[in-house]
C-alpha cells in the first residue's frame, strides 16, 4: 500500500460490491449520477441511441462521471410497433440484415428485439445474423403465434440472451393467449401456478441457457390516475424532473383502467414472485433490472424495491446480492473485470454502516460508494442530488414610480439542482416592496417565476433585499437586493428629476440576454404607449405594453423564456413617436 494512499476508516462496516440494474431506460445523463447515489455501478440500458455510446465511451475515459454503462441497440419492431417514430421497424430480411450489421459497426453491445417481430423470417434473419457478428440478442419473445407456450419455445431455440419481463413466463404456465385485454389481467395475479408447467418451462430455459430479468418494480408500481397526488409525496419523486413527472402522469391516464380492488392485488403481485422463487431454485440465471423510466420507477433508486422484491418472493438477502452483483458480471461475460471483491477487479464497491445480510434494505445505509476506484462519501453523494438556487435577475431595480403606484417584477428561479427544491418562505425587510403569490417548491432542473411588487409612498429611494429561505443545504438563504425610486406625479423637486424634454427609446440591457432584459423609454408628456415585440421576420409576437403613462423615465421587462435564441425588435409608440431597435436572445 502507497504510504500516501487515501485511507477509508471502515471499521464495523460492510463491504460489498457495486450492484447493477441490468434493464433501464435513461434518455438524461443529469440520472447517471442517480444510479451512482444508491451504490449502482453497472447499468445495461435498454434502448440505445448514438449518445448512449458517447456517454459510455466518457465514462469510461474519465470524462463524464456515472455507471459503467452497457447498451443494447435501438429497438428493433416488425410492421405495428409499439414505440413508433423511435424504434425501427424491420420488415424485410434485407432490412434485417443491415440493422444487425450496423448496430454490430456501431458498437452496440446488444441486439434488442421485441415481441412486434411477427414476421418469422424477419426475426430468424436478425437471429442469424447476430451469430455471424458475433453480438447477443436480449429483449421480448417474438409474436409468432397465439400460444404463449410455442412462443417461449421458440424464443428459447433461437438463443436469446435474456428474456425481458416477468408476464411472459405467467402467460405462458397459464396457457393464456398473448395481448393487453384488461379482462385477463385478474389471472396474472392468481396465487397459483402450475409446478409442473412451470418446471417443465425452466427446463427448457436452463436447456437453452437463456437468462431472465423479471422486472418486478414495474408491477408494483402499476397505479391508477386516482393516485397520482400521492405518488408525488413519493419521497425518491424529489429526485425526478417535472418534465418525466408529467410523462408519467399521462401514460398512467393512457392505461386501461382497472378497479381498485383487482389493481392492488395485481401490485400485490403474488404470482410474479413465486414464479421468481421457482425460477432460482429451478436454476434459472437470474438478473436484477427495474425497467426505470417507466412511471414512478425512479432511476437508482428503485434499484432498493427490486431487491426487497426478490426478498419477499423468498430469496436470502445473500442470494440477491449475488444476482445483483456476481450473476450480472457472469451475464456480461465480465467475471474478470467486476462483480466480486477480488485483486485485479474493478473497484467498484459499496461501504455500508449496517450488514445487508440481516435487512436487505441496509443497503441503502452508504458509508460510501467507489466507482472505478474513485471514492465517493456519502455526504458528497447527497450534495450531488440537492437542490440548488438561482434567481435572475439579480439585483432587481425597479424603474422610478408615481407615489401610490405599483409596480412589478418577474423574478425567475431556477433550480439547477438534482432534487426538489423547496421554498419554506420569503422575507422582503421593506413594506414597499412585497411578494405576489409566493412559491412552495420547484421541481429538479426547472424553474418557477415569482413576482415583486414595488409601491413607494412617498418620494425618494428605498433599498431593499427579498430572501428565500430553502432547503439547499450549502446556503439556504438566497437574498437578493431590491431597489427602486417613488416620484411625486405632480411635479418634481430637485434637477436630478426633471422630466424628460423628448421622446427617447434606449438600448435594452442586458443585450444579449437569457432570459430577461429591460427596456427603457422618456416620455416629454403624458400619452398612450405601447411596447411591441417582433421576430426578425416583422411577425408580431407580443405586445409588452399598452397603457397610458405620465411623463417621465420608464423601464418595462420582457421574458424570452417561450422563444428560441435569435434577433428580435422591440418597438415603443407613444402618440406620434415611434421607433425600434434590435435586441438577441441567446440561450
Amino acid at each position: 500500500i502507497p504510504q500516501d494512499a487515501y485511507i477509508i476508516e471502515a471499521k464495523d462496516k460492510y463491504l460489498i460490491p457495486g450492484l447493477t440494474d441490468m434493464h433501464v431506460h435513461i434518455w438524461d445523463e443529469d440520472y447517471l449520477m442517480h444510479f451512482l447515489a444508491n451504490g449502482v455501478t453497472t447499468i445495461r440500458n435498454m434502448w440505445g441511441e448514438s449518445e448512449h455510446l458517447l456517454w459510455r465511451q466518457e465514462i469510461r475515459t474519465g470524462k463524464r462521471f456515472g455507471p459503467e454503462l452497457y447498451t443494447t441497440g435501438p429497438i428493433l419492431e416488425g410492421e405495428n410497433p409499439a414505440w413508433p417514430p423511435g424504434s425501427r421497424v424491420i420488415t424485410t430480411v434485407d432490412q434485417a440484415l443491415n440493422m444487425v450489421r450496423q448496430n454490430k459497426n456501431d458498437g452496440y453491445d446488444f441486439i434488442k428485439v421485441y415481441h412486434t417481430l411477427t414476421n418469422k423470417d424477419v426475426y430468424d434473419a436478425i437471429i442469424d445474423e447476430a451469430a455471424l457478428q458475433d453480438i447477443r440478442v436480449v429483449g421480448h419473445p417474438a409474436i409468432v403465434t397465439d400460444s404463449m407456450w410455442t412462443i417461449m419455445e421458440y424464443a428459447y431455440a433461437t438463443n436469446v440472451a435474456s428474456i425481458e419481463h416477468i408476464d411472459w413466463y405467467l402467460n405462458c404456465v397459464w396457457q393464456m393467449p398473448f395481448g393487453n385485454d384488461v379482462s385477463i389481467l385478474e389471472e396474472f395475479f392468481s396465487e397459483d401456478i402450475d409446478s409442473l408447467l412451470t418446471a417443465r418451462l425452466l427446463d427448457l430455459q436452463i436447456q437453452a441457457g437463456a437468462w431472465s430479468c423479471p422486472t418486478l418494480a414495474v408491477v408494483k408500481n402499476y397505479l391508477s390516475p386516482t393516485e397520482l397526488e400521492e405518488a408525488k409525496l413519493r419521497p425518491y419523486v424529489k429526485y425526478v424532473k417535472k418534465r418525466d413527472i408529467d410523462d408519467w402522469v399521462q401514460t398512467i391516464y393512457n392505461r386501461p383502467s382497472l378497479p381498485f380492488d383487482l389493481l392492488n392485488e395485481y401490485r400485490k403481485n403474488i404470482a410474479a414472485k413465486k414464479m421468481v422463487k421457482a425460477m432460482h431454485d429451478r436454476g434459472v440465471k437470474l438478473l436484477i433490472g427495474t425497467d426505470c423510466t417507466n412511471p414512478f420507477v425512479v432511476w437508482g433508486f428503485s434499484v432498493n424495491e427490486e431487491l426487497q422484491l426478490f426478498v419477499e418472493a423468498g430469496l436470502t438477502p445473500f442470494e440477491v446480492l449475488t444476482i445483483a452483483t456476481k450473476n450480472a458480471a457472469e451475464f456480461m461475460q465480465a467475471e474478470h473485470i467486476f462483480g466480486t471483491i477480488a485483486e485485479g477487479l474493478r473497484a467498484d464497491l459499496i461501504l455500508l454502516n449496517s450488514n445487508p445480510l440481516e435487512n436487505i434494505a441496509n443497503v441503502q445505509d452508504h458509508a460510501g460508494v467507489m466507482a472505478r476506484g474513485v471514492w465517493l462519501p456519502d455526504a458528497y453523494l447527497k450534495e450531488q442530488l440537492s437542490p440548488i438556487i438561482r434567481v435572475i435577475p439579480s439585483p432587481v431595480q425597479f424603474a422610478a414610480t408615481d407615489t401610490g403606484e405599483t409596480a412589478k417584477k418577474r423574478l425567475t428561479i431556477y433550480n439547477d439542482g438534482l432534487s426538489e427544491l423547496v421554498i419554506d418562505s420569503i422575507y422582503t425587510d421593506l413594506p414597499e416592496f412585497q411578494v405576489i403569490a409566493p412559491l412552495e417548491k420547484i421541481e429538479a432542473k426547472y424553474f418557477r417565476q415569482v413576482t415583486i411588487s414595488f409601491t413607494p409612498e412617498s418620494a425618494g429611494e428605498f433599498n431593499g433585499s427579498v430572501t428565500f429561505f430553502t432547503n439547499y443545504n450549502n446556503n439556504p438563504l438566497c437574498t437578493i437586493n431590491l431597489s427602486g425610486t417613488g416620484i411625486d406625479p405632480t411635479g418634481v423637486s430637485s434637477a436630478d428629476n426633471q422630466l424628460p424634454t423628448e421622446y427617447a427609446l434606449g438600448q435594452n440591457y442586458p443585450n444579449p440576454f437569457n432570459p430577461l432584459t429591460n427596456i427603457k423609454f422618456a416620455l416629454p408628456k403624458s400619452e398612450f404607449v405601447t411596447v411591441t415585440i417582433y421576430n426578425m421576420l416583422g411577425q408580431k409576437i407580443h405586445t409588452l405594453l399598452g397603457r397610458r403613462m405620465n411623463a417621465g423615465y420608464h423601464e418595462v421587462e420582457f421574458s424570452g423564456l417561450n422563444l428560441s435564441s435569435g434577433v428580435y425588435y422591440y418597438q415603443v409608440t407613444a402618440g406620434e413617436f415611434r421607433d425600434v431597435k434590435k435586441m438577441i436572445l441567446l440561450r
